[in-house]
């Protein structure tokens, strides 16, 4: 690995010889290149680059006239991370790759990096239109950017594509039924696959973009239309809530709509499956999953948005799960919105916020109301993104300042971008969208930044988290804010009272937590997709440690071991679970209580719960 003219990172470039079969592969790291030098601090003294591999973060240190050679970096690294040290062994300058499959990369390749200062901006683009509060979606391995309005208001019938691997954006031709009234109400959503659906707006069409072909489908008409309404994919399948019967003057215009339809992507024309009916016909709320809860139902809220003046309460979102006949009412809620790690969806407005809660309990009701918590900054038109380390992230309008939410402390910080960051101008209602690189993109008028926040994500080997002190990159985020106590120490409480580690999301890996059980039982989470979805090691004293697969209300006892001793509630105790080779193994203090055969499973959060009493949680490992 050969790095080239690193003194203002201008031209990195390093060559990576790869051991990882008869042939090795010959890679190229590249920075992506940016107007500024945001990326590039002066005084930078040295290289860093992460390997993040199915065993591990390795990490190599090279000097900047330097030579490195990586044949033994693992054939199983699914990304790579780039650290520009500076006076002091402070990092400068961070970056990463998308993830990547190393088996399926050609002799050659470029891999790209956008770099920044740890919690700063750099300015890219520009965009090929100024616009204002257009639609967002990730798209492959780019971000679809469609419609919005223009300085004067002007709705905006235009589309283009964002490369985060040269930091430039390039216009995409649209379908003749959209460009005809622009995209005023238009709702936009990625499916499975990496293409984007575009519903409804000034036109009762459907039209599906390609990131590969870089094209709209010849648009669909629909039965009906629908305008400033939600929508989310099901698989092959999408679902569409709430909004309006059309538009005029940029808002909405006709019926407003509180039904819900189910329509075919590949067969739009085919009839459409009825889904839950609205308490309210909120205008503009944004669609969100929960996943599967604990009560057996796959359960959506749309949060945010405009009620119609007949809703029983202005303030309550609606939450529903596929298959019932009406959503219920969730009071206390916001206009922003975003799902945290834990499940939970985070709303806010100016200096307040909340969070709907999932469902916690096999036969428990779901809350009718949303947690409050920590009063959020005094802003006007902030929009959220969450993190790849569990923190959320927002812009204040027209001040360009930084606003993040801390869920394991509770916590909102109004904080200027770092050091070394562009002076990028945010204005009102900024856009964002995290990248594949766990980057942020920001959309204003005024241009395009990324933020870069701290280089976790599904290709991290190891993170730690020290709820207390706030020690680690990533946070660990409840489930349900009112089941964790932070008065003294950081105690969960509740019969199933799960908070999981953001950033890795892993299959196989491993699992340390220092915890004190005061009462009851305490469980590690792996796989964690929702908290109906999740493999769980329960160690109730007592009882049997056990592995259960959480599958909604049933659960799957996979083994069951030894049986578990009294917790003393005064003293700290190591648990760890490991999976590795499809096996599961549980231990607490060194000694094992349980193993067995678990699957190969899916990718999901890592963490630890309460069962049916306190646990105090000291530190929380997650490892590779």
């Amino acid at each position: 690995m050969r790095p080239v003219g690193f003194s203002k990172l201008a031209a990195l470039a390093i060559a990576c010889t790869w051991a990882c079969s008869d042939a090795p592969a010959r890679l190229r790291l590249l920075p992506v290149e940016t107007p500024t030098e945001c990326g590039s601090p002066d005084g930078a003294t040295e290289l860093r680059v992460i390997a993040y591999t199915g065993g591990g973060d390795v990490v190599r240190t090279v000097p900047l006239d330097g030579t490195l050679d990586i044949a033994d970096f693992p054939a199983d690294t699914e990304q790579l991370g780039v650290e520009l040290v500076v006076g002091g062994g402070v990092v400068g300058a961070a970056g990463k790759t998308a993830p990547f499959a190393f088996g399926a990369l050609e002799d050659g390749t470029t891999l790209r990096a956008l770099m920044a200062p740890p919690g700063g901006l750099c300015s890219v683009g520009p965009m090929t239109t100024s616009r204002r509060a257009p639609l967002v979606a990730r798209a492959g391995d780019g971000i679809l950017i469609v419609g919005g309005v223009d300085g004067s208001g002007e709705p905006l019938a235009s589309a283009e594509r964002y490369d985060p691997a040269t930091g430039t954006f390039t216009a995409v031709p649209v379908p003749a039924l959209f460009a005809d009234g622009g995209f005023i109400g238009t709702a936009m959503t990625e499916l499975p696959d990496g293409r984007v659906v575009l519903t409804g707006g000034p036109r009762p069409g459907l039209t599906v973009y390609d990131p590969i072909e870089n094209a709209f489908s010849e648009s669909v008409i629909l039965d009906e239309n629908r305008a400033f309404h939600g929508a989310i994919a099901l698989g092959d399948r999408i679902l569409l809530t709430g909004g309006c019967s059309g538009v005029a003057d940029g808002a909405c215009q006709g019926v407003v709509r509180r039904t819900s339809k189910i329509y075919s992507i590949e067969n739009p024309d085919d009839e459409p499956e009825r889904a839950p009916t609205l308490i309210a016909g909120r205008l503009g709320a944004r669609l969100i999953a929960q996943g599967v809860q604990r009560d057996g139902g796959e359960t959506f809220v749309t949060a945010g948005g405009l009620p119609d003046g007949g809703a029983p309460d202005p303030s309550a979102a609606d939450r529903f799960v596929l298959g019932a006949d009406a959503a219920t009412a969730v009071a206390g809620t916001f206009p922003a919105a975003t799902l945290l790690d834990g499940g939970g969806v985070l709303t806010m407005a100016s200096g307040e916020a909340s969070v709907i809660a999932p469902v916690t309990s096999a036969g428990g009701a779901p809350a009718t109301a949303a947690v409050p918590i920590a009063a959020a900054p005094a802003f006007v038109g902030l929009t959220l993104a969450t993190a790849e380390d569990g923190t959320v992230v927002g812009f204040g309008a027209g001040t360009g300042e930084l606003v993040t939410y801390d869920p394991m402390r509770e916590r909102w910080d109004t904080v200027d971008p770092a050091v070394g960051s562009d002076a990028v101008s945010i204005a009102a209602d900024p856009t964002l969208i995290r990248l594949a690189d766990g980057s942020i993109l920001v959309l204003s008028p005024d241009g395009a930044a990324v933020y870069r926040p701290s280089l976790v994500g599904p290709g991290t080997g190891s993170t730690t988290v020290v709820p207390l002190a706030g020690g680690g990159a990533s946070m660990l985020t409840p489930a349900d804010a009112a089941t964790l106590d932070r008065s003294a120490d950081w105690v969960l409480s509740g019969a199933f009272a799960p908070a999981v580690v953001g950033g890795p999301r892993l299959a196989s890996g491993s699992l340390r937590a220092v915890v004190r059980v005061r009462s009851g039982g305490a469980a590690l989470v792996a796989r964690y997709q929702s908290t109906g979805a999740t493999l769980v090691a329960e160690l109730v004293p007592g009882q049997g440690a056990r592995v259960v697969q959480y599958q909604g209300a049933a659960q799957t006892t996979l083994c069951t071991g030894t049986v578990v001793g009294v917790f003393d509630p005064a003293a700290a105790t190591t648990l760890e679970l490991v999976i590795a080779g499809g096996t599961a193994r549980v231990s607490r203090d060194g000694g094992v209580v349980v193993s067995c055969s678990v699957g190969a499973g899916e990718r999901g959060a890592w963490g630890v719960a309460s069962l049916g009493g306190e646990v105090a949680v000291d530190t929380v490992t997650v490892a590779r």
